[in-house]
């Protein structure tokens, strides 16, 4: 009796997992398309996170570039300034008056040309980027 009790007990674990078996079997297609969905719908998740970083570095470039434009508009006064300066110097040094008034009016004058680009490319930018008033710059 007891061995019959053990064989039943064999056949009926048999049973139940080629049941269990043959149920995954079956249950493969659905588990399939949600392994495709759930992997689709990371993608698209990832894809979003790409496109958001994306324009936030796109953002950061524009205002760097907009800075970059501010900076350079600034070193063109300050370069130009330079060689008024060192133009008057010359002229000063050789201690030609005439030399002086006639070269300092032109001098000015491009000085003052360069302030007035600079300014109107510092008026362009956005109103968070502009540190420099025109007011500050010599010569206007």
């Amino acid at each position: 009796m007891g061995l019959h009790t053990a064989t039943g007990l064999n056949r009926s674990a048999k049973s139940a997992e080629e049941k269990t078996l043959h149920a995954d079997r079956l249950n493969i297609g659905p588990r399939l398309i949600l392994g495709f969905v759930v992997i689709i719908l990371s993608m698209l998740a990832a894809d979003a996170v790409v496109l958001w970083q994306f324009h936030l570095v796109r953002t950061q470039a524009e205002r760097l570039n907009d800075i970059d434009q501010k900076l350079v508009a600034v070193l063109r006064v300050h370069t130009s300034l330079l060689a008024f300066h060192d133009q008057l110097d010359a002229l000063a040094d050789s201690e030609d008056a005439n030399g002086l008034v006639a070269e300092a009016g032109p001098l000015r004058t491009a000085v003052l040309e360069e302030i007035r680009r600079a300014t109107s490319a510092l008026s362009l930018l956005p109103f968070d980027l502009r540190g420099i008033r025109p007011s500050c710059l010599p010569f206007t």
